[in-house]
């Protein structure tokens, strides 16, 4: 059998380094060893920076990502909201002949739901006409030029963009 010696487990950090006549320096190193060291750390700055820019290139992509899902989102909300739109008109042009408090319930459930979707009616009335938020109708003789005196189909925003302009009638001056 032989002998083995158990040597005792010394921690990295306690572990003595001596230098001994045969090792070198970075003093003492040649030309060559030297260049390789650079060459090495050179290389070793590369991977870094491709490593940096692979990291930032995927958060982009993250980030654009979202974007687009969110973007996405709010178009499959908007179109889902404009299909409910004529049947929310056929609801308010019924309001206006019948008084049923159920239909009242209805209509309050839609506003209620619409409202918390981001759905905003557009309020007009007694302002100037805007073809980006109205359609005219028709014109009808008033004091001013260009005030809308009725709306005949309500208009919607979603998010500040209109989905659905509203249908109105518009003053012109009376001229005499």
């Amino acid at each position: 059998m032989t002998d083995k010696k158990k040597q005792p487990d010394i921690e990295p950090e306690q572990e003595e380094t001596t230098v001994t006549p045969d090792m070198e320096t970075p003093q003492e190193k040649e030309p060559a060893e030297i260049s390789a060291v650079d060459a090495l750390r050179a290389e070793v700055e590369q991977y870094k920076t491709k490593y940096l820019r692979a990291i930032a290139d995927y958060q982009n992509f993250e980030r654009r990502m979202m974007e687009q899902q969110k973007e996405l989102r709010n178009i499959i909300k908007a179109d889902v909201i404009q299909m409910f739109l004529p049947t929310l008109d056929t609801l308010h042009k019924a309001e206006k002949f019948i008084k049923d408090p159920g239909l009242k319930m209805v209509m309050d459930q839609f506003n209620q739901t619409f409202e918390q979707a981001g759905v905003k009616e557009m309020d007009l009335i007694g302002k100037e006409f805007d073809p980006h938020f109205a359609e005219v109708i028709d014109v009808v003789e008033g004091e001013e030029d260009n005030i809308i005196t009725e709306v005949l189909r309500k208009g919607y925003t979603l998010n500040g963009n209109v989905i659905q302009h509203a249908q109105v009638k518009v003053s012109k001056k009376k001229e005499i």
